[in-house]
């Protein structure tokens, strides 16, 4: 019997071994966002045996969480069946004929029973209610304490994680009447209202819902009145003072006030979306800022092996001219060996991940003014047709990001947007420059004061 709970542990735990190996590799594809779609289970020993090389060094804390994660808990799991399995039983019960007579049971009567009557007859006390409640069966072990607690947090975890935020008009007992009156006329769920109600307030200032009123945002010295609903959420910078704007390909216009919130937006916006992040550049030189991108910068701190044709322009394939951009696209047969000499895993999931495509425009004058990066052409990615953006099944939409610099602000811009989009790169970038002449206010000291 002992040899048989021996083997079911054992193939119990080469079960907890596979399946923490699958779900480790599941995180850290989660986790560091890599694109990878698939999880094998091997995937996150590949990456623990490449973490210390220079592409993957960023990830090692990651990589080393997900196996943490993934490991730890089908390991616990088959931790406490093994305890269940092998845990020792409690001694039976003695029989009761065995035991002191109890004073709460009587001594058995020793009269002869009457004759033909044999129902009174009593060999042995009964052992009476309290001695029945007392002590366990022999056929039903007695659960350990540990094991119930273990259990209840687990289902209390699983419940916390399938539940779903709550609309206004399924709010929490603990809500607030002024609290679900107030999400109902912002269109919110109770914790994204609590969450606003929650944030530092200027004083005087109210929500007044969705709009296309200014709303300030600092980037540096300098500050711009962008509309309400610019704003990539429609509401402002986040609370760390952040700026992301949203314009919806092929009008490059924001949304409605409020459209973002709509329970349609994924399915009617999403693919349009055409994300502008900026960032305040003060430590490094601004002009020399778009060459780190292609590994070019005379003053970048660290470059990228020159032998790595991934990084490297002078390895890439250039193309001729496309939409007034000069194309250098990523040699997969090149990477793929580069990679397969480095020990780096070479199958093509994980080159199509770092083999861009790169797409450059120099001035006149032969500064670099704008890289663009995009999933490499060997993808097919969505299309357009008939200027609708169709993705067919199974296929990875393909995105691009472009970059360009603002001088006069100080500002690194990066765009994000579908591929299918490229032809349309420099109406987006013109766009983009024009909001921040249009709503530029002028530094943060001249708001400070008074207008005339």
């Amino acid at each position: 019997m002992r040899q048989g709970k021996s083997l079911f542990a054992l193939l119990l735990l080469a079960a907890a071994l596979i399946g923490g190996f699958y779900l480790a590799g599941g995180l850290l594809l989660w986790l560091a966002d890599t694109g990878e779609m698939t999880a094998h289970w091997n995937t996150w020993l590949r990456y623990v045996q490449l973490r210390s090389l220079p592409p993957f060094a960023p990830f090692a804390h990651t990589i080393l969480l997900a196996g943490g994660l993934g490991l730890g808990a089908p390991l616990l799991a088959w931790l406490l069946v093994l305890i269940a399995l092998f845990r020792p039983r409690r001694a039976p019960h003695p029989r009761v004929a065995d035991r002191p007579p109890n004073r709460a049971t009587p001594e058995p009567s020793r009269r002869p029973s009457p004759p033909g009557n044999t129902s009174l007859t009593r060999t042995e006390p009964h052992p009476g209610p309290a001695a029945i409640r007392a002590f366990p069966t022999q056929d039903t072990p007695a659960m350990p304490n540990k094991a119930i607690q273990v259990m209840s947090a687990t289902a209390a975890l699983a419940l916390a994680a399938t539940a779903t935020p709550s609309r206004a008009d399924d709010a929490p007992a603990s809500a607030s009447t002024t609290l679900i009156r107030q999400a109902r006329e912002d269109g919110l769920t109770i914790a994204q209202e609590r969450y606003i109600q929650s944030l530092p307030k200027t004083p005087g200032y109210h929500w007044d819902g969705y709009s296309d009123k200014p709303v300030k945002a600092s980037l540096g010295p300098n500050a711009f009145m962008f509309p309400m609903n610019l704003y990539d959420d429609q509401i402002g910078p986040d609370f760390q003072g952040s700026v992301a704007l949203g314009l919806y390909w092929p009008e490059l216009d924001p949304l409605p006030p409020g459209e973002r919130r709509a329970a349609h937006y994924f399915e009617k916006y999403q693919d349009r979306l055409i994300h502008v992040a900026m960032y305040y550049v003060d430590k490094v030189p601004i002009d020399t800022l778009l060459a780190t991108i292609i590994n070019e910068s005379p003053n970048q701190k660290f470059k990228q092996p020159p032998d790595d044709p991934s990084e490297n322009r002078s390895l890439r394939i250039k193309g001729d001219p496309i939409y007034g951009l000069t194309p250098y696209y990523s040699d997969l047969k090149a990477i793929t060996a580069y990679f397969n000499a480095k020990g780096i895993p070479s199958d093509r999931e994980n080159v199509v991940r770092w083999a861009d495509d790169w797409y450059l425009r120099y001035g006149d004058d032969g500064a670099l003014n704008t890289v663009i990066t995009c999933m490499t052409r060997e993808e097919p990615g969505s299309v357009l047709k008939d200027r609708v953006l169709v993705t067919p099944a199974d296929v990875h939409p393909g995105s691009c990001e472009h970059a360009f610099i603002i001088p006069e602000y100080s500002l690194d811009i990066r765009i994000t947007y579908r591929r299918a989009f490229l032809k349309d790169w420099r109406a987006i970038e013109d766009r983009v420059r024009s909001l921040f002449a249009t709503y530029h206010v002028a530094n943060t000291d001249r708001l400070r004061k008074p207008q005339p």
